[in-house]
């Protein structure tokens, strides 16, 4: 009798559900801290977040137009932050890509960004 085990996969999971809103002038709060293996493996986490602007498709890019957002690549953000007055008044999906070992999953959230607080 041969017993074959397996890792499970891993869940990715971004705290405050698949859409929230937030002001211009409030700094956005992205937590992955939520992700859940259900082995309970002691390897570590990564986590790559990255932005993408759902009105044109386009990637995120702050207030001034012209600089495109960072994409908070360090393996170890498993939150990441927005300041305040980076992003215009929009809508955005945010990623994030949870890796552990060699299982990931990914998850994401819309953000709709509106003038003031």
């Amino acid at each position: 009798v041969a017993v074959d085990v397996t890792q499970q996969p891993i869940i990715a999971k971004i705290a405050g559900g698949r859409e929230r809103t937030s002001g211009t002038d409030q700094e956005l709060v992205l937590d992955a801290s939520a992700s859940v293996d259900p082995d309970d493996m002691a390897s570590a986490w990564s986590f790559a977040w990255s932005c993408t602007n759902k009105t044109d498709g386009s990637a995120c890019t702050e207030s001034d137009g012209t600089t495109t957002l960072a994409h908070y690549p360090n393996g170890t953000n498993v939150v990441a932050r927005v300041p305040a007055l980076t992003l215009s008044a929009g809508t955005y999906e945010f990623f994030v890509l949870v890796a552990k070992d060699d299982r990931n999953d990914t998850a994401s959230t819309t953000v709709v960004i509106t003038q003031g607080a």
